[in-house]
Parts: C-alpha cells; structure tokens; sequence
C-alpha cells in the first residue's frame, strides 16, 4: 500500500479562495491512494458554514483527484467547542450536516474523514467519521485531555479502543490528537491490522511543539525502530487560525 499526502493550499478563509489552488500539482495517478489534507479554519459555532467549507474543499480535492479528504478535529462544530456541546441542538445541527454529506458521498466523490461531537447511549463523544459511497463508519476519541486549555473529560465521555476502517482497499487507523500520545489506541490499531493512521487534531500553538509531534508519530507508527525510520504513514490533520480559547497550531507531521 502507498499513500500520497499532501495538504491542500486552501487559505484561511475557503469560502472566498474556494480558487486558490488553480496552480497547486495534481496526485500521482500511480499513488494507490492520494490524500488531501484539509487545514482549515472552521468557525466555532457554525454548522452552516462549517459544512459548506467542507464541501469546498471536497470538491477542490476531487478536481486534483483526491481520494481522500481528512478535516481537523471537531470540524463541523469548530475547534474548541467547549461548552457549546452541551447544547443538543449544535449536536443535532452536526449530525444533520454529517448526514448530509454522506448522502451527496456518491461514487466519483473522494471520501471523506470528517469530524463532529456524537451522542450515543454511552454520553457525548468526540468522533471521527468516514464517509464514502452513501456510508459513514464514526470512532471515539478514547484518550481525553483534562490540562491546560483542555477540559474534554467534563464534556465528552471516552470511547473504546477503536477498531480499523476499510477504505477502498486499505486499513485505515483514526486516532484523534490525544489518542496517539499514549500507546495503547495504536498498538490496539495495529494488533487489528491498521495500515495508515490519520490522526484529525486540534492543537493549539505550542513552540517546539512540531518536532515533539514528529518524532512522537514516527515512534507509534513504528514500535522499537529509531525515530525517522516510518514503515507505516502517520499523519496529523491539525486546524489553522484562532480559536475562542486557543490559537490552532496549523502544523502536520508525516
């Protein structure tokens, strides 16, 4: 299995430079599976137009011949959310959106990794959906964040160890931000035959926090190898801009 990733040149604002990337390469046709990378700035609060940059940026990475589009956490709802979750109409509004989505997924469209708080009969989760052909499989972030500016443990409720997804012939692993900076979602993954992990994340701003994260996915994706040495592709899908509360940090690690 190869991969091809690459982050599409969508600015901050993709409702207005839905034509920036009119210069930017198209995929390798040999790539058995070419993956944009989605970093964008949604708007805390805004399913609408959170969605709708969704679409772009779907439809943009379709033109280049994008397999795959990965958002960053959270994306339907913005990053971070806080206690707008607790509000079961932005969890409704999300959902609705996501259905959406899934419907206009028709063959010739690249899936997409999406993002969006979920409740189930367990609580409220922070979840990772794949969507492709009229389908969505959804995952739970399982490892959740209680320091700093975080607080997800008292609006979400963690998941169980997520399993691989299928995606057109490949075993896609979908830790969320945390999830990687313990070991046990991906050793778990990996048991279960993962194949690539992308990993949607909402950083914020940290500094030298990029090579911290590098050298961090390189050694999950290889248990026991030194680091730089990745037999499995990681990569993380981090938002760009502000924030409420914090200021994304915009970078990717592969």
């Amino acid at each position: 299995m190869s991969a091809l990733v690459s982050a599409l040149p969508i600015a901050d604002d993709p409702l207005r430079d839905a034509g920036a990337s009119a210069d930017f390469p198209r995929y390798d046709p040999d790539v058995a599976l070419s993956i944009a990378v989605a970093q964008l700035n949604p708007t805390v609060g805004d399913v609408t137009r959170n969605a709708l940059a969704a679409r772009v940026a779907r439809d943009t990475a379709a033109g280049l011949g994008a397999d795959l589009v990965v958002f960053p956490e959270l994306f339907l709802v913005g990053y971070p959310p806080e206690d707008l979750v607790l509000r079961p109409a932005l969890v409704e509004a999300a959902a609705r959106a996501l259905d959406e989505l899934t419907r206009e997924s028709t063959r010739g469209r690249p899936g997409l990794v999406m993002t969006l708080p979920w409740r189930t009969a367990d609580g409220l989760h922070n979840a990772v959906a794949l969507i492709d052909h009229g389908h969505v499989e959804l995952r739970f972030k399982r490892e959740l964040p209680n320091y700093g500016v975080f607080d997800e443990k008292r609006v979400f409720a963690g998941g169980p160890l997520p399993e691989p997804v299928d995606f057109r012939g490949v075993r896609l692993g979908l830790p969320i931000c945390e999830d990687v900076w313990f070991p046990e979602v991906v050793a778990h993954l990996a048991s279960q035959g993962a194949e690539l992990l992308l990993v949607p994340n909402g950083s914020p701003f940290e500094v030298e926090k990029s090579q911290q994260r590098l050298l961090l996915v390189r050694e999950r994706a290889t248990p026991g190898a030194p680091a730089g040495r990745a037999a499995h592709s990681p990569h993380h899908d981090s938002s760009r801009g502000g924030r409420r509360a914090a200021e994304g940090d915009g970078t990717d690690a592969r």
